[in-house]
């Protein structure tokens, strides 16, 4: 038997958005089978600089690979670590 489905809200902001599906689990809202792979061909890339926070065990693990050739690293003085 399907599962029946629930209706997605109408959202009156992003962060009203946001706070609904940190609680909620979409598997309530969408049917898995029917999702599809997306493309974007004309998606230009961003050359804005971010931050992000990863423990410190994902970053020692990026450590370990890069010095494998398995993940993409960035030159030790471009590091920043905010311990």
């Amino acid at each position: 038997m399907k599962k029946k489905l629930k209706l997605i809200p109408k959202f009156k902001s992003e962060a009203e958005e946001r706070k609904f599906w940190e609680t909620h689990d979409t598997t309530d809202y969408f049917d898995d089978s029917k999702m599809v792979r997306a493309r974007f061909p004309n998606l230009k890339l961003s050359t804005q600089s971010i931050s992000i926070r990863l423990p410190i065990g994902m970053l020692l693990l990026e450590d370990i690979l890069s010095q494998f050739h398995v993940a993409p690293f960035c030159d030790d003085k471009e590091r920043l670590y905010w311990l």
